[in-house]
């Protein structure tokens, strides 16, 4: 089969799709065979700037700009090439970024089309380690492959550089690509993460006593999840919506992960638990499915 795939990268003022913009797009369209394993020619290549709009963003410009190194006065008055760059996402069959959570959790907000294309990742779809590559950054790859010494971070030198990664065979003679879309296609469909809720309510079902209460709740029980979007905090109702409690911060950060790469989660009650103090408590299971049907019941996309 031949595909045509997208190898995508962005420059950012920071690291929050909330508070941050992006300031420049690469991406290079190609044609790959699937059932032969080769690269077939390059379609196009594009790179684009714009100028940060929102307060937050150009506040943190002075520091993005360390990594960067692309000067305001370059990007100030441009704007991206949406009808190009819209073309292009409706020619691919799917797209490939290192830091695909990342980039997509931009490139979506800006352009919603690119939540209907299949997305992988090359940092995290490939194995490294098992073909002896103790760090999945691009740059130290690059150099381990002879491809390149240094990084420029300027999107498009860095989707040049993964195009030329994902070309490169491993020990066996498969190319990365090959490898990005057979594990990513093997990956198992399904998951669950269990984990116990915080912040609980301090208080017992007469609202006296100071001890924790759970509503009344029962073992298998359907919850809701609702991602707050400052945080990424994920908070967790019963289906009568009263409150129960958070998730924590280093879980919640995991499931952010999965929402932005398409994944469905769905909660249930795993354990009703209550210590010696007289105080409730509660597990919860999380199951994470790829591309499963929204339910009715849920808060999330």
């Amino acid at each position: 089969m031949i595909l045509t795939g997208m190898i995508l990268d962005v420059e950012t003022t920071g690291l929050s799709p909330i508070q941050d913009e992006i300031i420049e797009i690469g991406f290079l369209l190609f044609r790959y065979d699937t059932d032969t394993d080769v690269f077939l020619e390059t379609l196009e290549e594009h790179s684009f700037l714009r100028e940060p709009l929102s307060l937050s963003a150009r506040k943190n410009y002075e520091f993005a700009f360390r990594i960067h190194l692309i000067p305001f006065e370059d990007v100030k008055g441009k704007t991206f090439d949406d009808t190009k760059i819209k073309s292009a996402i409706h020619k691919a069959d799917f797209i490939i970024a290192h830091n695909a959570s990342f980039d997509r959790s931009f490139t979506a907000k800006m352009y919603p089309e690119l939540h209907s294309k299949k997305w992988y990742c090359s940092a995290r779809n490939i194995p490294w380690k098992k073909y002896g590559y103790q760090s999945a950054k691009l740059i130290s790859l690059l150099h381990s492959h002879k491809l390149a010494a240094v990084q420029t971070h300027r999107a498009l030198d860095d989707v040049k550089q993964l195009h030329q990664l994902l070309k490169s065979p491993n020990y066996e003679g498969t190319s990365y690509l090959n490898i990005a879309l057979t594990e990513r296609a093997s990956a198992p469909k399904s998951k669950s993460i269990k984990c116990l809720l915080s912040g609980v309510k301090q208080k017992s079902a007469d609202g006296m006593s100071p001890q924790a209460y759970l509503p009344h709740i029962t073992q298998n029980e359907t919850l809701l999840l609702k991602k707050e979007e400052q945080t990424d905090r994920f908070h967790v109702y019963t289906t009568g919506r009263n409150y129960l409690g958070f998730i924590g911060a280093a879980q919640s950060k995991k499931l952010a992960g999965y929402i932005k790469e398409s994944f469905q989660l769905t909660a249930k009650v795993l354990e009703i638990l209550l210590n010696e103090k007289g105080e409730h408590g509660c597990r919860i299971e999380i199951s994470i499915e790829e591309q499963a049907k929204k339910k009715e019941h849920s808060f999330n996309r």
